[in-house]
């Protein structure tokens, strides 16, 4: 079988315009520090001992940065897996990644409040939502284990959202913006001082974009991975007393695409047998839609999927509220408390395809001895397609969260002591339906045939909750003006509660007739003569209910040591141990459960600052992290008395080893040219993978990993670099302020999937490039236009495989735009 590689490449916006003396990556007070909270407290970033990157909402705005997918691009340290759409991506820093299901190793927090966490009823993700990025004060990306103030889930690290507060002037403005693809975008952001201790500030988002995958079928929708969303967020803040402050933010976002979609780039071309199996099947259909694409004269970014009616829509909202009490010069009490909802309901086909019986696999043998199918060609089918049930959410999620703090300060000792309680449920079992090698006309009303004898509905009804609480404390203490000591630690509680009503629907021809329970080794109606348990026929889903469990405890801690040997130079040394909880999937049978993984990290690194005719900084930090008892997936054998079928479990298997460099520096020449540069090595391997793992007392005999022992971690390139340069043209000054930029990325090539032919991505280059005016010839009007992947480069963001076939999900091609922005106000 051959198989032609594709470039890939990954997305890379374009540099912003930058100040002529500082850089424009985070909130910046006037005598230039860059401000971050990654210690839970305002802090200039020279002076926080953590790996960190920063970028303002200017950097975020010209980089065309719209969703958390985007962030990764500029990011380097940071990946993302988009398997499951843009909407739904995962984040990996430093190598530490997500199998779908398992809580994330990267938290994401907006305004110091969780995502509202999805894992379990949605197939990915721990989103903030889409436009989430308009008027924020910067974005930090903290680099490690973050498990005393952030607390569990953060292994590899977290991203932190810091939206704007409101201010004391009457301003605002208002953006248009238009591109290629049909883009149109609208954003709007007022400030109102309604007296002197109460503000607010309102803002809105509404974005729409043609998908840049051509959908060839004529079935469905005509393209694919497109963007469509509004948000909306509104900011009050309430200065109740001099000592005491409430700050309520509101933010509601509604995304409605038609989903993502992946390319059929390869097949299985070995001549079926007659009859064949249904793999055969599935490669036959899978080259001559090849064929056809190829006949067509189809480009990378044809895809060929029949599904009507696709589509993805996530609605959400949170309200946040944080009230801070001055109780005395040196103490302070906070309170954030959050509560949100998540909706999410989709159609979408799990393999993007188009398939129709070959004529060269006219008859289906499901299995030696079984019947012989006559087949007719050119009959459509699906091999999957999930779906909602209508009147029905497929995802309902809710989320509780409350943070209590007490923040001390003295002379030489600054502390904090908290408490955290999150509480995530969903209000009921969540259905789903999966249509499985059938030919469908509409899934609503379930007018499907079943060309093979095999097809089924199968109805996932799920329900997942969690529950997590903690302790923690952390301080530091300055020996010197030099020398300094901090030492943190927290304790978590977690708990998982998982149930379950999972049943199919055997079909003959379009009449529905059984409804059985999928899991056949709790539900059954007896055995049959070669000792196989016949299924157990229902008449409800709540007939096929099961509960699980799973609950775990951990400490995390972490030390830092400072040194500052002269004013613009920082040493230090971290370690830090991080914990990422055990987990629930309902799916595979007998291995629904997982317990934690825990990761020791160490660090090394200096901060420097310098100033003069070049003036900037440099920031470089060497680190070793272990993973022990990682968190990976697997494939279940079943007992054959079971009668179950293998399906994909997590499991605690084998120790993973990272290591790696970071550099991240900026300087400026002359007050008129700025080179950014950014620059992650890292080394990965996971070790101790057994070829199998046995499973005792159960439905399964073992879980065979679908990790390579002594293989790489996926989403972790050797070696990425970030560099941008930005030059500022010479105006006058009544003219505004005009600066060109460019930014250039390289990124080795990396894994996505172990096990795939395709499973390892390609290095790429990227080049963007940008032009900003502000202030144009004086005017309250901003104007840049920019461009994305200008070459055009074709790349891949993530891969699915089987025996019968590969493909590739793409990223975005080239994208170009224009905005014009109305500044008011003070």
């Amino acid at each position: 079988m051959k198989k032609q590689h594709h470039r890939i490449a990954l997305l890379l916006t374009t540099a912003i315009g930058m100040t002529p003396t500082l850089p424009a990556y985070a909130q910046e007070k006037p005598e230039g520090d860059i401000i971050v909270t990654a210690r839970r407290i305002e802090e200039k970033l020279s002076d926080v001992p953590i790996s960190i990157s920063v970028l303002s909402q200017q950097a975020l705005t010209n980089r065309n940065v719209v969703q958390l997918a985007d962030l990764a691009s500029y990011t380097p340290g940071l990946s993302v897996n988009q398997r499951f759409g843009p909407e739904r991506a995962t984040f990996a820093i430093r190598g530490f990644s997500q199998d779908p299901g398992t809580s994330p190793s990267v938290g994401v927090y907006f305004a110091e409040v969780p995502g509202i966490r999805v894992q379990g009823g949605s197939l990915s993700g721990n989103t903030v939502g889409p436009g989430v990025f308009m008027d924020l004060q910067n974005v930090q990306v903290l680099k490690g284990p973050q498990g005393t103030l952030f607390g569990r889930n953060t292994t590899g690290g977290a991203i932190l959202l810091v939206p704007n507060r409101p201010t004391d002037k009457f301003e605002g403005w208002v953006e248009g913006q238009l591109g290629n693809y049909s883009a149109r975008r609208v954003q709007a952001v007022i400030n109102i001082p309604l007296a002197d201790t109460f503000k607010v500030r309102f803002a809105v988002d509404r974005n729409k974009r043609d998908g840049y995958l051509r959908n060839r079928s004529g079935i469905g929708p005509d393209t694919f991975n497109d963007t469509d969303y509004i948000a909306l967020r509104g900011t009050v803040l309430a200065e109740l007393t001099p000592n005491l402050e409430s700050v309520t933010i509101v933010h509601y976002s509604k995304s409605m695409t038609n989903g993502y979609a992946a390319r059929l780039i390869s097949c299985n071309r070995a001549t079926p047998t007659n009859p064949t199996n249904f793999n055969g099947i599935q490669a036959a259909a899978a080259c001559d839609q090849i064929d056809r694409q190829a006949a067509r004269g189809d480009g990378l970014l044809d895809v060929d999927v029949n599904t009507p009616g696709a589509f993805l829509d996530i609605e959400q909202w949170q309200a946040i509220n944080t009230t801070t009490w001055d109780a005395s010069d040196s103490i302070k009490v906070k309170n954030i408390a959050s509560y949100g909802q998540y909706r999410e309901n989709s159609r979408i086909s799990s393999f993007s395809d188009n398939p129709v019986v070959s004529a060269r696999t006219p008859r289906l043998q499901v299995a030696a001895g079984a019947a012989i199918i006559s087949l007719v060609p050119g009959t459509p089918f699906n091999l999957n397609v999930s779906s909602v049930i209508p009147g029905q959410d497929g995802v309902e999620k809710f989320a509780l969260t409350d943070e209590f703090q007490i923040q001390g300060k003295g002379e030489k000792f600054n502390w904090v002591l908290g408490g955290y309680y999150e509480k995530n449920r969903e209000p009921k079992i969540d259905p789903r339906r999966n249509f499985v090698s059938l030919s469908c006309t509409n899934y609503d009303t379930q007018q499907c045939t079943d060309p093979f004898g095999i097809g089924s509905i199968s109805e996932s009804r799920n329900k997942y909750d969690y529950d997590s609480k903690g302790l923690f404390g952390e301080g530091t203490y300055d020996f010197t003006e030099k020398l300094a000591l901090t030492l943190g630690a927290r304790y978590t509680w977690d708990k998982s509660h998982a149930e379950a009503e999972n049943s199919r629907i055997v079909r003959v021809g379009t009449a529905t007739q059984a409804r059985v329970c999928t899991d056949t080794f709790r539900f059954n109606s007896g055995f049959n003569a070669a000792g196989r348990p016949n299924a157990l026929t229902v008449t409800s889903p709540a007939q096929c209910h099961a509960e699980f469990n799973e609950n775990s405890r951990k400490p995390t801690w972490n030390a830092n040591l400072t040194y500052k040997p002269t004013g613009g130079i920082m040493l230090y040394g971290r370690y830090a141990r991080g914990y990422r909880q055990g987990g629930i999937n309902t799916t595979p049978v007998a291995a629904e459960t997982w317990k934690p993984e825990t990761v020791d990290s160490y660090e090394i690194g200096t901060k420097t600052t310098f100033h003069g005719q070049i003036s900037g900084y440099l920031n470089v930090a060497a680190f070793y992290n272990k993973i022990h008892d990682a968190q990976v997936a697997g494939t279940t054998v079943p007992l054959p008395s079971s009668g179950l079928t293998s399906s994909i479990a997590i499991l605690n298997a084998g120790v993973g080893t990272i290591k790696g460099l970071e550099l991240d520096g900026s300087a400026l020449f002359f007050n008129s040219l700025r080179i950014d540069v950014g620059y992650t090595y890292l080394t990965t391997r996971i070790t101790g993978i057994p070829a199998s793992v046995p499973v005792t007392g159960g439905a399964i005999t073992s879980i065979t990993p679908t990790v390579i022992n002594g293989s790489g971690l996926t989403f972790a390139p050797k070696n990425r670099v970030t560099a941008t340069a930005t030059y500022t043209v010479p105006l006058p000054a009544r003219s505004g302020d005009m600066t060109v930029s460019a930014t250039f990325t390289h990124t080795d090539k990396q894994v996505a999937n172990a096990t795939a032919l395709f499973g390892v991505l390609p290095a790429t280059d990227l080049l963007n490039l940008n032009l900003t005016w502000n202030s144009v010839l004086g005017s309250a009007f901003d104007a840049a236009i920019f461009g994305t992947n200008v070459t055009n480069k074709i790349y891949a963001v993530a891969t699915t495989s089987s025996a019968a076939y590969d493909n590739l999900l793409l990223g975005q091609p080239r994208i170009w735009g224009a905005r014009l922005r109305y500044n008011f106000g003070n």
